[in-house]
């Protein structure tokens, strides 16, 4: 269902800079693609996401003396041939990831790849001092649509909250997150938030565009992360979108809510 959208190494054609982008305000914003180069453009905002592997523990605690909370991304879900530490997971893939040339799904039912992210990935990015994880691809269970997939992932996200007490955001997940509320599983202990991409916005992959989202999707979206929100899950979302009208009609919308959202034209967050 939903994706990150981020540190992709081909940028499409349709991408615009980051100063195109309109942000309604600075509550929340979302910069995986982003070097620490680019550190003092976060300081206005109370809540950033970050890839924080890439960055050190003194510009970390920069952003803390401005009072900005620091969620790093954790990719829990699939692996990016990038990233340095692919090697370790390679035998441990699946299928391609539909979209996105550079990366695999991961075999969450592997004992030793779920030790990795939580007791190496995991760690490194806690002692970095962060203050929160921003987990991504839960969609895992979407793909792999089997009760081995669910507990592989709720192992991980019971072992995150255990061993680092801290607050995790998960993006996406929907039906791992429907799966946990139909059998009354108390979602508000498992993650912190849930972050959801493109609810009014919708990326066309097919033809290189920003387009807004059908009412019909849109609608069954918002239902969702309402659910969520009546069972104690805080909201934030990300849109992308250069459509002026639409953003002032996603701010109003989600303003009322008291939702945190972040919007962008640029798929690459950086």
């Amino acid at each position: 269902m939903t994706r990150l959208l981020s540190l992709i190494l081909v940028i499409p054609c349709f991408l615009y800079c980051i100063s195109t982008s309109t942000l309604f305000n600075n509550s929340y914003g979302v910069f995986i693609g982003s070097s620490p180069e680019s550190l003092n453009d976060f300081i206005d905002f109370d809540e950033i996401v970050i890839d924080a592997f890439y960055y050190d523990n003194e510009q970390i605690s920069t952003l803390h003396k401005e009072n900005v909370k620091v969620y790093s991304y954790l990719n829990i879900g699939s692996i990016e041939d990038f990233r340095p530490y692919y090697n370790y997971f390679k035998d441990m893939t699946l299928d391609d990831y539909e979209n996105w040339p550079e990366e695999k799904w991961l075999d969450l039912t592997n004992e030793e790849c779920r030790n990795y992210i939580v007791d190496v990935l995991a760690k490194d990015l806690c002692n970095k001092g962060i203050d929160g994880f921003f987990l991504d691809n839960l969609d895992n269970y979407y793909v792999y649509n089997n009760d081995e997939v669910y507990n592989a992932l709720l192992d991980i996200i019971t072992r995150l909250n255990k061993q680092y007490n801290l607050p995790l955001i998960a993006n996406g997940g929907y039906e791992f997150f429907n799966e946990s509320l139909d059998n009354d599983i108390d979602v508000s202990n498992l993650v912190y938030g849930v972050n959801h991409e493109s609810i009014f916005s919708k990326i066309d992959f097919d033809n290189n565009e920003l387009i807004e989202n059908d009412k019909e999707d849109c609608d069954f979206l918002l239902n969702h992360i309402d659910r969520l929100n009546e069972n104690g899950v805080n909201v934030y979302i990300i849109e992308y979108t250069s459509n002026k009208k639409l953003r002032k009609k996603i701010s109003r919308y989600y303003t009322k809510k008291g939702y945190s959202y972040y919007i962008t034209d640029n798929i690459e967050l950086n």
